[in-house]
């Protein structure tokens, strides 16, 4: 999913995730560049995808080289866990050639076989309960009020709101969103 969506007002844009604001868009404007350089301490732990990498076990500078390595590639920022993960492993596999020490950034995990079911389980159950709604808890997660940018609803829950329950703000227009 890429993190700026159309704000409703001329070229104005805001960030999903940080909540920043851009405007004034020239042609050449890279949108991924111009939030880097007007928002440069934006976290980016909040994503899912990030999230799913920490879980994994892999630190932030091998996720920020990721994303950046993946906006340049592709000039997108819709990136995967798996887009992600790959190019992690690609670059430490290149380290490794040239360096034993490439490997530090990686925090030593157990093995598959080795992992508490018990405990597999319970994660992803806490990960499919974020992806629901927070009004109904049934529902996935899809629609993006625009003029906050809070995305915790489904859309007949949506539907039924005047106020983000997030924080209050009167919903002005609602965007059906899907993640892929």
């Amino acid at each position: 999913m890429f993190p700026l969506f159309n704000a409703g007002e001329e070229d104005t844009v805001r960030c999903h995730y940080c909540d920043g604001g851009l405007r004034n868009w020239e042609p050449k404007d890279v949108p991924w560049e111009e939030h880097a350089r007007w928002f440069p301490f934006y976290d980016i732990g909040d994503s899912e995808v990030v999230k799913q990498l920490k879980i994994l076990g892999i630190d932030e500078e091998n996720i920020r080289y990721a994303i950046t390595e993946f906006r340049k590639r592709t000039g997108k920022s819709n990136f995967t866990t798996e887009a992600l993960t790959e190019l992690i492993f690609n670059r430490n596999d290149q380290h490794e050639i040239n360096s034993p020490f490439a490997a530090k950034n990686f925090v030593e995990t157990e093995k598959p076989e080795e992992q508490d079911p018990k405990k597999i389980k319970e994660l992803n159950r806490k990960l499919k309960d974020k992806m629901k709604c927070i009004r109904c808890r049934t529902n996935d997660i899809c629609m993006l009020f625009v003029n906050c940018g809070h995305r915790q609803t489904c859309e007949e829950c949506a539907d039924l709101m005047d106020f983000c329950p997030i924080c209050d703000t009167r919903i002005k227009k609602r965007l059906k969103t899907f993640l892929s």
